[in-house]
């Protein structure tokens, strides 16, 4: 009886990390591909700055 019970106890352990394991990983990877998106999206606004500055820029020296 004793040993049934450990049996049944490891399997729903085991179970158990295995769900825990799943969740840190999918949390893991949508944060790293949300991350992604910010620092992409950071990248086009910086870009577009740039291009903002260098059109003023041009625009002052045709004058």
């Amino acid at each position: 009886m004793i040993a049934e019970g450990m049996f049944f106890f490891w399997i729903v352990m085991i179970l158990v990390s295995l769900f825990a394991q799943y969740w840190i990983i999918r949390l893991a990877v949508r944060g790293g591909v949300e991350d992604a998106e910010r620092r992409r999206l950071a990248k086009i606004a910086e870009l577009q700055f740039w291009d903002e500055v260098e059109a003023k820029r041009r625009a002052a020296d045709a004058d």
